[in-house]
């Protein structure tokens, strides 16, 4: 039977959790219960302990701050923070966050995917691969709600579309 992995891991963002197992092939959370069953895995969240480089974090720390905005204030990261993590190297990451409902940072991701594609659209694809932007969009029209919809419907609708094209006194072709 094949999983979905885009709704499961929407549901269980795997950088949230940490999981060992005991030496019998059980599950064990790190706080120690134990779980019989080898399917059965038992999740603890995992704690933020803050950006080793601000303006560089890495996935795993954008997604620890996510779900724990409170311990590093948006005030205190460098000027223009969200321009500098919503290029394609996070983007993502960015993503998953902005699908996941129970995100507390879901507003600022959201806002991250707006930037990153009003960015690929402004310069015709060239800071942003318009594939990777494509795909984004289909995954948020059939997985996403009303917000990641109303993204979606958003960037679709500035896109260029193939068919139209402009001449060389600037006017668009009918």
């Amino acid at each position: 039977m094949a999983y979905d992995t885009f709704r499961l891991f929407r549901k269980y963002p795997a950088a949230r959790y940490r999981v060992a197992a005991d030496s019998g092939g059980r599950a064990r959370s790190l706080r120690g219960q134990t779980r019989e069953g080898s399917g059965r895995v038992t999740l603890q969240q995992s704690m933020f302990r803050g950006f080793a480089n601000a303006v560089d974090p890495s996935a795993a720390e954008l997604r620890a701050w996510a779900y724990q905005p409170d311990s590093v204030p948006l005030q205190s990261m460098p000027p223009d923070w969200d321009l500098l993590v919503s290029g394609d190297r996070l983007i993502g990451t960015l993503f998953d966050l902005a699908m996941d409902r129970s995100c507390p940072a879901r507003r600022f991701a959201l806002h991250c995917l707006y930037i990153y594609a009003a960015d690929g659209i402004r310069t015709n694809f060239r800071a942003h691969p318009k594939r990777r932007l494509r795909k984004l969009v289909e995954q948020a029209e059939e997985y996403g709600d009303e917000l990641m919809v109303t993204w979606a419907h958003n960037a679709r609708s500035c896109c260029p579309s193939p068919t139209s094209s402009t001449t060389t006194t600037g006017a668009r072709a009918a």
